[in-house]
């Protein structure tokens, strides 16, 4: 696996626990629209332990493309992804097309 897929990889593996956080916070809570969601950077570095907190309507907002995903501020990588929004401490990104965008696709949860 080369660099690039690799750091693709880490995305899709921290959007992936997003996902479960996701489905555990909505079969605990009754209002799961009103709840802030804690979720992790979904960046490319496989150490990054920083956490992000969106409601559920943020949230998915960014799922609602496979190539789309939430880092923290400053966490962007301008030759993996292009920067769509920043805001509230956090940036929605979207994949390069290539192999990244390829791949992203390739393992979204929800497709």
């Amino acid at each position: 696996m080369g660099r690039d897929e690799r750091r693709a990889f880490n995305e899709a593996v921290f959007r992936e626990v997003n996902e479960r956080v996701r489905e555990i916070t909505e079969s605990f809570s009754a209002t799961p629209e009103d709840d802030a969601l804690p979720l992790v950077c979904e960046c490319s570095d496989a150490g990054c332990v920083e956490k992000i907190e969106l409601t559920h309507p943020q949230y998915e907002r960014v799922r609602s493309e496979a190539t789309h995903f939430v880092v923290v501020s400053g966490h962007e990588q301008q030759d993996l992804e292009e920067v769509l929004e920043r805001t509230g401490g956090y940036s929605v990104v979207r994949k390069r097309p290539g192999e990244p965008a390829d791949l992203a696709e390739t393992t979204d949860p929800r497709g």
